[in-house]
C-alpha cells in the first residue's frame, strides 16, 4: 500500500465516514473528528517530508486518539 492509502485507512479507523458525515452535518463529535483529521494528516506530511514510505503512528498519538475517542 502507499503512504496516502495507509493514512486514509488510519483516518477511517478513528473517524469512520459515517462519523465524519455526522460531524459535518450535525456537529456530532466534531472536536474529536477534527482532531483526528488534523493530527493524522500532519503525521502524513511529516513522514512524506522525511522521505518515509511506510505509515506509522507514534504510540503517544495512538494513545491520545484512543483515550479521547467518544464512541
Amino acid at each position: 500500500m502507499s503512504l496516502s492509502t495507509d493514512c486514509e485507512n488510519a483516518i477511517l479507523e478513528y473517524a469512520p465516514l459515517i462519523r465524519q458525515v455526522n460531524a459535518s452535518f450535525l456537529g456530532e463529535h466534531v472536536g474529536y473528528i477534527s482532531h483526528v483529521l488534523l493530527m493524522l494528516r500532519e503525521r502524513y506530511y511529516e513522514l512524506e517530508e522525511a522521505g518515509e514510505t511506510e505509515w506509522s503512528i507514534p504510540d503517544a498519538l495512538r494513545q491520545e486518539l484512543d483515550a479521547d475517542k467518544p464512541y
